[in-house]
């Protein structure tokens, strides 16, 4: 499918299904693609969306669910005449099909994470792992869910004892990241660990700026339920036990401005005033991630990913260095090629 518009540019998707490109068999049929790049927790998924007119998707060209599909957005004449932009999309496995009508429309998604690895976040499990670290976890974890590691994390954290209990393998592991202060996601069939805070760090990829760029539309929220906290306490008492009496294990963090702000007081289970601490400051960034957020919806932009930090400018108050939440790209028969992101202000501490 291609969507043209003023000064000749034109974008569309690139698709392959099993290893064989489908864009000239699908071109006629293609109402729509929208790509989710997601970020903390989350696996990257695809949509797409079919007229079958000619029944083509209930007779011969019926999916199986696990099919690979692989998928880049291409733009031409976008910004200037002559230039051709590519965002790679990714690897997927289709996860579901439906068919509805009249009209007849056939509906895929597919999302990063196998078929076969979905056990990683359907089925509860317990278990107890003793003096072991986070990379560790993570890569039995990924292989489990049929998954390469990435592991780009500069810290790799030890526990004396974990306990996954009725939890699922990504619900337990997601609880531990966060914990650290490590985001996760599943892109590409790879479970990625990454530090948020040095990607908040990296330079701006680019501005965007109203009046400048082509902002469609904007939205930016303050409110006093995302009142930033000034500090973070983390008490935890280990119970007594049979060879150890009762003992209390206190940790903290505080922002160098945190006069007049509200204290974050968190209870639960550290080993050590050093976890403590860590676990203090990972809680006060979380809460203090939920002011400064906004939504913007761009004419269609190949640049932009989840993860990337964007300077804001021409809005006041509200200009500053985000950091991509989410983004999504979708092309449609019916509009032209666009870009919304979920961003928040980066905390820089």
């Amino acid at each position: 499918m291609s969507k043209l518009v003023e000064n000749g540019r034109y974008a569309f998707v690139s698709l392959f299904f099993n290893g064989k490109q489908v864009d000239a068999d699908l071109a006629p049929y293609l109402m729509s693609f929208t790509f989710n790049d997601g970020y903390s927790g989350q696996a990257d998924d695809i949509t797409i969306q079919l007229d079958d007119r000619e029944g083509q998707w209930i007779k011969g060209w019926v999916p199986v669910i696990g099919d690979e599909i692989k998928a880049e957005i291409v733009t031409w004449h976008w910004e200037k005449q002559g230039e051709k932009k590519k965002l790679p999309c990714g690897k997927f496995y289709l996860k579901s099909f439906t068919y509805g009508g009249p009209p007849n429309v056939a509906t895929m998604e597919a999302s990063a994470l196998p078929i076969d690895g979905n056990a990683a976040k359907q089925e509860k499990r317990s278990k107890s792992w003793e003096k072991v670290k986070l990379r560790t976890v993570a890569a039995e974890i990924a292989a489990r869910a049929k998954l390469n590691l990435v592991y780009e994390s500069s810290s790799n954290p030890s526990y004396e004892r974990l306990d996954q209990t009725q939890q699922t393998d990504f619900e337990f592991l997601l609880g531990i990241a966060l914990k650290e202060g490590v985001t996760l996601k599943v892109s590409g069939a790879s479970l990625v660990l990454f530090d948020e805070e040095k990607y908040e760090a990296a330079k701006a990829a680019f501005d965007l700026e109203l009046g400048k760029d082509n902002i469609i539309s904007y939205s930016f929220e303050s409110n006093s339920e995302s009142a930033a906290y000034g500090s973070c306490e983390v008490v935890y008492t280990a119970p007594k036990t049979a060879k150890t009496a009762a003992k209390t294990i206190k940790g903290s963090y505080k922002l160098p401005k945190a006069s007049g702000l509200p204290v974050l007081r968190v209870n639960e289970r550290v080993d050590s005033v050093a976890e403590a601490n860590r676990v203090a400051k990972n809680r006060l960034r979380e809460q203090n991630k939920k002011s400064g957020k906004a939504r913007l919806t761009l004419e269609g932009d190949t640049r932009i990913a989840a993860g990337q930090t964007l300077n804001i400018k021409g809005f006041g108050y509200f200009d500053g260095k985000y950091i991509v939440e989410n983004a999504t790209h979708q092309i449609s028969a019916s509009a032209a090629y666009t870009t919304e992101i979920q961003i928040r202000k980066v905390l820089g501490w």
